[in-house]
């Protein structure tokens, strides 16, 4: 499981690398606590998004997420998360 602060109204959100072989992938993402009696969420709220990792074989795989703007395809990640895991 990988969790990770996001807040999407600055357009960078985490993202897994390449899709992969030997994993299924969930994601979800927690809403950050705010004011008890706000009854909405506010703009520019932080939260977090959270991956959960399923194997459904046998083998080794890198999992690879990337924090980024998904429209800037020519821009290096702000941060990433590389994790190699070896299932048998």
């Amino acid at each position: 499981m990988f969790h990770a602060p996001e807040n999407v109204s600055t357009g960078y959100t985490w993202s897994v690398a390449k899709p992969l072989q030997l994993f299924q992938v969930d994601q979800y993402e927690q809403k950050a606590k705010h004011h008890a009696n706000a009854d909405h969420p506010m703009l520019g709220q932080n939260a977090e998004k959270i991956y959960q990792f399923e194997a459904i074989k046998e083998g080794e795989e890198a999992i690879e997420l990337i924090h980024a703007r998904a429209w800037e395809k020519d821009m290096e990640p702000t941060d990433s998360w590389l994790c190699r895991i070896k299932v048998s």
